[in-house]
Order: structure tokens, then sequence, then C-alpha cells
């Protein structure tokens, strides 16, 4: 296994329900690499928001592989888990003599979030020896608890760079 790209860095802008606009950061290690293929770690911070109506902060840690095409296609999928804080501005609707009363309020959850990520890409050091790698990640992801208490699923799509450092 190559030390030297063993390790690199990414990212770029998020869509959490293919609305919310965000950003993603995040830290990858090779486990094992051959000369098309690598398994591999990773760590995401991704963020997002959503107008009056939610923000959220979640931490991710994945576990995929990648595939590299000697011309410089990549193809990743990967199985994650992450925890996410998520801050919800909600209008609340309390009763007072037979009356309801809209009121807002802002609470706020920690919640479980399984989730596939599948991500095409183009790797631009295969032809053009640029540490540089662009790629578009769609994905699906769980929510655990939401703001109901139920399951709440998501697509996110993730559009960004990867930097591998020469160590």
């Amino acid at each position: 296994m190559d030390a030297a790209r063993a390790r690199s860095f990414f990212g770029g802008f998020t869509s959490q329900n293919l609305s919310n606009p965000g950003l993603h950061l995040g830290a990858e290690c090779a486990l094992a690499m051959t000369a098309h293929f690598q398994s591999l770690v990773v760590v995401a911070f991704q963020a997002y928001n959503h107008p009056d109506v939610e923000s959220g902060y979640a931490l991710h840690a994945r576990w995929g592989q990648r595939f590299t095409a000697s011309f410089g296609l990549t193809v990743d999928s990967y199985l994650g888990v992450g925890a996410q804080y998520t801050q919800y501005d909600t209008t609340v609707f309390e009763f007072e003599n037979s009356m309801a009363f809209a009121r807002e309020r802002n609470e706020a959850r920690v919640a479980f979030s399984p989730h596939i990520v599948f991500r095409p890409g183009y790797d631009f050091e295969r032809l053009l020896s640029v540490p540089l790698h662009l790629y578009l990640r769609p994905g699906v992801a769980l929510l655990y608890p939401d703001l109901n208490q139920a399951f709440h699923a998501f697509l996110v799509a993730e559009l960004g760079l990867r930097w591998t450092p020469k160590l």
C-alpha cells in the first residue's frame, strides 16, 4: 500500500432532501489498496439549513470501497452510521379556554442516522497527475428520532473535491 495515497481530505456542498443547502468536510483513510480498488474508512462532518424550519449538524463514520478505472472514472459505495443534532423551528398549537393559539417554539434532538452512499466521480491524478478528485455523492439516510419521534428518511446529495496530499 502506498502510504502517500492512503489519506485524503474532501469537502463541498450538501443538499439535504435535495433542497436544503449545506456543506460537508471530511477525511478518508485507505485500509487496503490495489491498482484499481481501495477499501476505505471515512469520517465526515455535515451541516445544512432549511430557513425557519430546521438546521442539522451531523458526524458520520463510513466504511466502503472505491474502484478507479485506468482513465480516472471512479465509483464508490459506502455504508455508514452517524449522529445528528437537529434544531427545529416549529409552530405548536396551545389550547386555552377552548381556543387554539399558534406559538413558535425551538426544539432540538440528537438522532441516530444510518445511511447508504453511492458516489461516481473522476480522479484527475490518473491522467493529469493533479491530486484532485471531483465527485457527486447521492445517498439515502434515516434519522431516528425526528421531531415527531418517528423515522425520517431523506435523500442527500453532495458535490465536492477530494485532495490527496503527498506526505
